[in-house]
């Protein structure tokens, strides 16, 4: 269900689209493109706030498979975390500029093969019910737990309290992480 717009030439998955394909596609299969609520989806604060945690986060590394991995290096002066994906610098091809993000969620989920006659591989991710996770922003990391009550409702990132969390403002990354997968954080 992906609006191919390019194709870079790096193979597996390599599909890449833009927002207005994106969007243009959802409305034609009259997907659901705005909350059905006044609120913001996610709590947000414009002034940066530090969590409260021993647990340092500098350098972030999820492996996926052998072919895909993904990491994340704090850079203190700029206060985000840079993206690379196999050991490359994972750069927007139409800029050039590397990705980078103010907060990173990852949430832990029930994954299994699909059985689709095709036998490709492709997973199934189960993100409704609840879960464990992990918040991570400024250079440090809380556990979290998610919980999503429908496949049409929010997804809420609570802290150990129960209390929703408070993202710092800036670009988000949720990583949907397989059960048995570990997450090396350093």
């Amino acid at each position: 269900m992906i609006i191919i717009f390019g194709v870079s030439d790096l193979g597996y998955h390599n599909a890449y689209s833009s927002i207005e394909k994106i969007k243009e596609f959802a409305n034609n299969k009259d997907y659901l493109t705005i909350s059905s609520s006044d609120k913001p989806n996610y709590n947000y604060s414009i002034d940066d706030i530090d969590l409260i945690s021993d647990n340092i986060a500098n350098d972030i590394y999820i492996k996926y498979s052998t072919l895909h991995n993904v990491q994340y290096k704090y850079s203190l002066e700029d206060k985000v975390y840079y993206r690379w994906m196999r050991g490359i610098e994972d750069k927007d091809r139409e800029t050039d500029n590397q990705y980078y993000a103010k907060n990173i969620v990852i949430m832990y989920v029930n994954n299994y093969t699909l059985s689709d006659g095709e036998t490709k591989g492709r997973q199934e991710l189960e993100n409704t019910g609840t879960g464990e996770g992990l918040f991570i922003t400024n250079g440090k990391y809380i556990n979290i737990t998610w919980k999503k009550a429908s496949s049409t409702s929010k997804t809420l990132w609570l802290d150990q309290n129960g209390e929703e969390i408070v993202l710092n403002d800036g670009i988000t990354y949720v990583q949907i992480v397989p059960l048995n997968y570990k997450v090396e954080i350093n």
